[in-house]
């Protein structure tokens, strides 16, 4: 575990200050957020459930198998197999720089696994106290890890499952909500979030939620032609950027706002 700093998003900075994008039909490229200009890596990436930048190592999911991409990015290579193969809609999160976690995407909807990336294993990790079709995990103060969807659960690294139970039900969000697509902490109390909305996948919405108190408070909402992805969240600086199959959102100081529009068939889904 990573003793609290304060820094809430060390594990999603990225030294080099270029963002991986794999979206869309597979397309690769390099997104320069200062120039805002996407850079084609000419590399396919075949269809995936989940994309998680590490430092400058990024990890992609794919069925039951884990591949690695490294900088220049030019190789895709299996490193592991998870015990469940996953064929649908995941959460891929970092713990630790050791350690992943893995929610969601099986048969059931609630399985989850841990990744050690020293001992190169996915191994069994407590399942969900109720099924997440589209799940959203963050962790939280390096200790809790939340997982929403149309409800929110968490579990403390810290304690023993068998001891716990596991997961913890905390509440049923907002059924409107089609899905909680990604997130990431931003405070001592509060979590952001962006969610598509029951009905209308071209309609965004971001919130705060509050870990005390458990309610939610909206941040902006509207059409986002298509912002449904399978990235996860990166800072550079002080700003999160949320990379979708057409646009690149950007959160900073309490606004949520459009970084590029790219309205090229090859990002489309």
């Amino acid at each position: 575990i990573i003793p609290p700093d304060k820094d809430y998003n060390i594990l999603h900075r990225v030294p080099n200050g270029k963002i991986v994008r794999i979206f869309g039909k597979g397309g690769l490229y390099l997104y320069d957020p200062f120039t805002k200009i996407d850079q084609d890596l000419h590399f396919h990436v075949p269809y995936h459930e989940g994309v998680l930048q590490l430092l400058n190592d990024v990890f992609i999911m794919k069925g039951n198998k884990t591949y690695l991409m490294s900088e220049p990015y030019t190789t895709m290579t299996v490193i592991a197999t998870t015990n469940v193969a996953r064929e649908d809609y995941i959460s891929l999160i970092a713990l630790n720089f050791n350690s992943l976690l893995l929610i969601g995407g099986d048969e059931s909807k609630r399985q989850c696994e841990r990744y050690s990336i020293i001992k190169n294993k996915w191994t069994p990790f407590p399942s969900l106290c109720a099924m997440l079709d589209i799940p959203c995990g963050i962790l939280f103060d390096y200790q809790i890890v939340y997982a929403f969807d149309q409800t929110v659960q968490r579990i403390s690294l810290t304690a023993d499952p068998e001891i716990t139970g596991g997961w913890e039900f905390i509440k049923h969000l907002n059924p409107t909500r089609f899905g909680c697509l990604n997130g990431i902490q931003i405070s001592d109390t509060s979590i952001l979030l962006v969610s598509q909305y029951h009905g209308n996948a071209n309609y965004t919405g971001a919130y705060f939620f509050d870990v005390m108190g458990g309610h939610e408070e909206m941040v902006s909402e509207g059409k986002s032609d298509g912002f449904f992805q399978k990235n996860s969240p990166v800072v550079i600086n002080e700003k999160i950027y949320f990379m979708g199959y057409v646009k690149v959102l950007s959160y900073y100081n309490g606004t949520l706002e459009m970084e590029k529009y790219s309205p090229d068939q090859n990002f489309q889904h």
